[in-house]
């Protein structure tokens, strides 16, 4: 539980405070917690969300990278994917995560052969790139 949560919730808890809106910065303004806000506590947020899609180093930005729904992947601007997991089990609900963030990447035999590294993930052996389910 996040900061922001333990505040409302002891704010509830000792004053009977239940908001049904809430304005904050963007220091709170993740997917987890606005979920939490608005479908856990039915309150109205009214918090900028933390966009991480920029990136300032020169590197491709997130909307480089196509979201295949249908095939649960991204493609690179290279064409190569990004997967969530490169085994198949028999149990497709096996590999899905504990939390609501799903990282993609491709691997380092992919991105090390890469014309493109230098413009995708210079400082890092494979790119990644988390998907949150909010």
């Amino acid at each position: 539980m996040g900061a922001a949560q333990t505040m409302i919730d002891r704010a509830e808890e000792r004053f009977g405070i239940e908001p049904d809106s809430l304005v904050a910065d963007t220091v709170y303004g993740s997917a987890e917690n606005l979920a939490w806000l608005t479908k856990k506590r039915s309150s109205i947020p009214f918090i900028p969300l933390i966009d991480k899609s920029q990136r300032k180093d020169g590197t491709f930005f997130r909307s480089d990278f196509e979201w295949d729904e249908d095939n649960d992947r991204y493609t690179c601007p290279e064409g190569q994917h990004l997967l969530q997991s490169r085994r198949n089990y028999s149990d497709p609900h096996r590999k899905e995560p504990k939390t609501g963030r799903r990282r993609y990447r491709a691997t380092k035999a992919i991105c090390g052969a890469c014309p493109s590294k230098s413009k995708c993930c210079p400082h890092m052996n494979t790119r990644f790139i988390d998907r949150e389910e909010h």
